[in-house]
């Protein structure tokens, strides 16, 4: 949760865009598409911030404001795509959190046009992925459709029971998939069924910065 300062900004970016439009909280949050306009009161109070989701609604509505302005504050209020184009939200937390982004706000944004189109980036903290993946590697993640996984490619796959980091192989019956950690010392491969992952995140890139 976001600090009271932070808070506060958050609700004068949106309530700038709810006063441009003309209407109420309430109808505003009708013409979104929200389905309670308590949603947006608790980010009047400070109690949540504005999360992707919310913001990707308002946007969606009203096209000619920005997505990232509006989490963030960074760049301009309204839209401009060539600027907006490669910037990437960090969110300061740990695999297990991914689950729960929509309710985190982004420390930043990397602009890295390079890699983009991407949906976030996460810093890893772990040792099963040693020595390919050193520990607090930020890494640049897209969410892809499970059809469409390469084999050996590394990927972070959520399932309901966790959250990992490991490369993809096949496995000998058709409807599993085995995940493996280059530790393979310390941590065993993984049999899991493809109807399992909830969601899978394809490593677009990997960043380690010198202390």
């Amino acid at each position: 949760m976001a600090n009271g300062v932070e808070k506060n900004r958050a609700w004068e970016r949106l309530s700038l865009i709810i006063k441009e439009s003309g209407m109420t909280v309430h109808a505003f949050a009708a013409h979104i598409g929200l389905q309670r306009s308590e949603t947006l009161y608790q980010i009047k109070r400070g109690q949540i911030g504005i999360s992707r989701n919310v913001a990707q609604a308002v946007v969606d509505c009203f096209p000619d404001y920005s997505a990232m302005w509006l989490r963030s504050g960074v760049g301009t209020m309204y839209a401009c795509p060539s600027i907006e184009r490669g910037y990437i939200p960090y969110y300061n937390c740990q695999l297990s959190q991914i689950a729960d982004l929509e309710t985190l706000e982004a420390e930043c944004y990397l602009y890295l046009p390079m890699v983009a189109p991407a949906d976030f980036a996460i810093r890893y903290i772990g040792d099963d992925m040693l020595p390919n993946v050193m520990n607090g590697t930020y890494l640049i993640l897209q969410q892809v459709d499970i059809k469409s996984v390469i084999y050996g490619e590394i990927y972070v796959v959520r399932t309901d029971d966790f959250t990992v980091l490991r490369t993809v192989r096949s496995s000998a019956e058709g409807d599993e998939i085995r995940l493996a950690a280059y530790n393979n010392q310390k941590y065993d491969d993984m049999i899991i069924q493809r109807s399992d992952v909830l969601e899978i995140y394809s490593v677009k890139a990997s960043i380690n910065l010198k202390n």
